[in-house]
Order: structure tokens, then C-alpha cells, then sequence
């Protein structure tokens, strides 16, 4: 069994609280691709711009914010790793706990992966399923580390 983490989860929250955007905005596929016409953007341009922020202020913000859910001997999933610093991170921290895996998907172009491929990652899992299924990617990953 998993808990999962998301580094993004964080961003979300706080980037609607500061810019006042309702917080499903940041989920939702349609709206986070919407422009906001007050702020000439759209959830996705913000995210990518507060995010880019705090990380030039401190490269572990967000990192920091997701090791404070982890407790040893526990197992997390954290759902969007893509950068280096974040895996490097859990490795140092939580050394026998942590692997990486990438899932691999149907869609060639992920533009918001700007850092990491599979041969980054400890473990390959191939997404069959369009559209995304959490549930079979949990399947495959508990096959994959051999847990029931």
C-alpha cells in the first residue's frame, strides 16, 4: 500500500491562495488551460511561473513541503518527480525507501518534464491506458516491486 505525494499539490494551494483563483482551476484539464483575462494567464502559466520562483529562491521549497508527509519505514508514491534535485533529495534523506520510476506514455511530448528520462530512474513502466489510469499504474508498479 501507497500514500501518494505530489509536489505540484502544494504549488496548487498556495498558487490559488495567492492569486485568488479557485483551486479546482489548477486540476481541472479544461480551466487550468484557460486564460484568466485579468491576469492575461492561464492555471498552467502560473503554476509554471510560481513554481520557477520559488525554486530560484531555494531549489528544496517544494521538496521540503512533501519530505514533511514522510515518515520512515512507510511507503509513498510521489506522483511528479522531474527534477533531478527532487530524487537526489529523497535518495539522501530516506536512502533504503526510495526508487524511481518513470512512466512511460502514448504521448511523445511532455513539455513540463524538463529534466529527467527513464534512464534517470531506477524502474520503467509502460502506461497502456489512454486516457490517464491510476489504478492500473499502481497495478503495474506493485507487480513491478513484487507487493500484493
Amino acid at each position: 500500500h501507497f500514500t501518494k505525494l505530489a509536489f505540484a499539490k502544494t504549488m496548487k494551494d498556495m498558487s490559488s491562495q495567492i492569486y485568488q483563483i479557485p483551486r479546482d482551476f489548477f486540476d481541472d484539464r479544461e480551466k487550468k488551460d484557460t486564460i484568466i483575462k485579468s491576469l492575461n494567464k492561464t492555471p498552467r502559466d502560473i503554476l509554471i511561473e510560481f513554481s520557477a520562483k520559488m525554486r530560484a529562491k531555494d531549489p528544496y521549497f517544494f521538496i521540503k513541503q512533501v519530505a514533511k508527509f514522510v515518515e520512515k519505514g512507510k511507503n509513498y508514491a510521489i506522483s511528479d518527480c522531474r527534477f533531478f534535485a527532487e530524487i537526489e533529495y529523497f535518495k539522501k534523506e530516506f536512502p533504503d525507501e526510495t526508487i524511481s520510476i518513470w512512466i512511460e506514455r502514448k504521448v511523445e511530448n511532455v513539455p513540463d518534464n524538463l529534466e529527467l528520462t527513464s534512464k534517470d530512474c531506477d524502474f520503467v513502466i509502460h502506461n497502456d491506458k489512454t486516457p490517464f489510469d491510476g489504478n492500473y499504474l499502481w497495478n503495474q508498479l506493485q507487480k513491478k516491486l513484487n507487493f500484493s
